[in-house]
């Protein structure tokens, strides 16, 4: 099932009231709902991608689904280590 535009609204409202630190996506359907809704200052992508959503000091991270994906694990690995020595 993709997610909705207004899904996406009520998580970035959600996102603003809590004001996490970081935002972590794992799932491509989530990624190309966000940047097609979510009105972001560029486009998320695999990694550590910092602050992209206005008025929000949020950092977004994307990664891979880590369960029997076609990918090595490298890179999810190194996401998570990228993301590890941020906190």
């Amino acid at each position: 099932m993709r997610p909705l535009q207004d899904q996406v609204e009520q998580t970035l409202v959600e996102i603003r009231r809590l004001r996490p630190r970081f935002v972590c996506v794992i799932h491509s359907k989530v990624r190309d709902a966000l940047n097609r809704h979510a009105g972001f200052t560029r486009e998320l992508d695999y990694g550590v991608c910092g602050p992209i959503l206005a008025s929000c000091d949020a950092q977004f991270v994307l990664n891979y689904f880590p369960n029997g994906n076609r990918y090595s694990d490298a890179p999810e690995l190194r996401i998570f280590r990228d993301l590890k020595n941020l906190l």
